[in-house]
């Protein structure tokens, strides 16, 4: 006798070719395999996870089910579209805002990671001094190719991105589906260079500084300053952390040029709670259950919402403004109305 629960479920905006990031939780965990009998359906869903880049048009949809928004982009949820939010935002205040940071989407290379956590010994395969390894520029201040600039003054910089790539065969190396040649390349670097995009955005941490200190390197970090919070300062090198170029350079060749104190850092814990990365996924799974134990409704605009956005001519993707114009607009045309 089957006293599962059955939950239906439909999802939008997550890349096909990826496959689901909610996989590790929905139809792999132990505990909701045990307790629910998931099913995908498309017209008449309890539940409905949207992911970062998901089509306006389909939120609209469903109203009676209960939505989820899944991202590890820098986007904050306004609570009228959705019943929970799960990705940067970090409000442990609100039982509906769940910390979930981008780097921890890149859950397969950290089991293959967790396999391995003997201490890393300094050896010839530490060939190159730095990788620098980016597709494109970022606007401001804390360019990226200021500081490869900086560090090249120093020693050579290993860039093997689509940006300001330096390979003698224009070699790019990538770590998305099966390409892994990014992670096998940053362990023959003793640094890396991991330049967020958004460096200010709280608590928004992507996967550079995962993919450098898994991979046994050094990095030489710039992202925000919550970033300290969870990985261990004593670990990387923190930008933030020094008045100036010179003072930041000489830290970089203090490392580079004593042996001892380089293997200290890259042999430093990762995380300064040894246990974050499985307590971060058992909150989500203990979210999933209790979602899916009772359905509640916890947005505040349904038909409200759905009312303005069918209306709009264009129906794109959402940027990280989208929803709280939205929601203003709402508000302004409700009190008109009143």
């Amino acid at each position: 006798m089957n006293d599962k629960k059955l939950i239906k479920v439909q999802f939008y905006g997550f890349d096909k070719a990826d496959g689901n990031p909610l996989d590790f939780i929905l139809f792999s965990n132990p505990v909701i395999k045990e307790k629910y009998d998931l099913i995908i359906d498309k017209k008449n869903p309890d539940y409905v996870f949207y992911f970062t880049y998901f089509n306006l048009k389909d939120l609209v949809k469903h109203n009676n089910a209960v939505k989820i928004f899944v991202t590890g982009e820098p986007i904050a949820s306004d609570l009228n579209f959705f019943d929970y939010y799960i990705g940067c935002e970090n409000n442990p205040d609100n039982d509906r805002i769940h910390y979930f940071p981008q780097f921890l989407w890149f859950l397969d290379y950290l089991d293959v990671y967790r396999t391995n956590k003997s201490p890393i010994q300094y050896s010839e395969n530490k060939k190159y001094f730095c990788d620098f390894i980016y597709r494109h520029e970022v606007e401001g201040k804390n360019s990226r190719k200021h500081y490869f600039d900086l560090l090249s003054s120093y020693k050579r910089v290993e860039s093997c991105g689509t940006y300001l790539n330096n390979q003698i065969d224009k070699t790019v190396v990538g770590y998305h589906n099966s390409d892994n040649s990014k992670f096998a390349f940053q362990q023959k670097c003793k640094f890396s260079l991991c330049l967020q995009t958004l460096t200010d955005y709280p608590w928004f941490i992507n996967e550079k500084i995962l993919h450098s200190t898994f991979n046994g390197t050094v990095p030489i970090f710039l992202g925000p300053k919550e970033t300290k919070l969870i990985f261990n300062p004593n670990r990387y090198i923190n930008i933030r952390d020094y008045k100036n170029d010179e003072e930041l350079l000489n830290k970089i060749k203090e490392l580079d040029q004593d042996d001892s104190k380089y293997l200290k850092m890259l042999n430093e814990p990762i995380f300064n709670d040894p246990n974050f990365i499985d307590n971060s996924r058992n909150k989500i799974i203990k979210l999933i259950d209790k979602i899916f134990s009772k359905k509640e409704i916890r947005r505040n605009l349904i038909d409200g919402a759905s009312n303005y956005i069918s209306q709009l001519e264009i129906l794109t993707r959402p940027t990280p403004r989208f929803f709280a114009n939205v929601s203003k607009k709402i508000r302004k045309n409700s009190k008109k109305n009143n």
